[in-house]
């Protein structure tokens, strides 16, 4: 069931208003929430922004939001996951994955080139 939220506000402006006022650092949330800065740009353009990324800004910002958004309520089992994912992983958890997928690329690039000239001098 959708809420309703309060004429005339636009969630993203607003948004944007109170990270900005009060000071939070747009880099360090978007890597917290595991979202990229241009996340926050685009929902700072939105009317309206749903209510699992306002919950997840929330917790890990440590404020209610529902202060500001009053139809927005801060208990969700999905918020409750996505805390425990936040909680349990270590704090190099994405430089190590895309270090990964860098190696993997790399061993897959290096066996696609060696069976191409494996096929041509053949």
């Amino acid at each position: 069931m959708a809420k309703e939220r309060i004429p005339n506000t636009h969630m993203g402006e607003t948004l944007e208003m109170i990270i900005r006022r009060r000071g939070w650092n747009i880099s360090e949330l978007a890597k917290n929430i595991g979202a990229d800065r241009r996340s926050f740009y685009y929902w700072f353009k939105q009317s309206e922004i749903k209510e699992s990324v306002l919950q997840r800004i929330s917790q890990v910002v440590d404020y209610d939001l529902s202060k500001d958004f009053p139809n927005f309520s801060t208990n969700s089992p999905e918020l409750e996951k996505f805390s425990e994912i936040v909680q349990t992983q270590p704090k190099t958890y994405w430089k190590d994955k895309y270090v990964d997928l860098l190696e993997q690329y790399s061993e897959l690039l290096t066996n696609t080139v060696a069976s191409h000239n494996a096929s041509k001098a053949g």
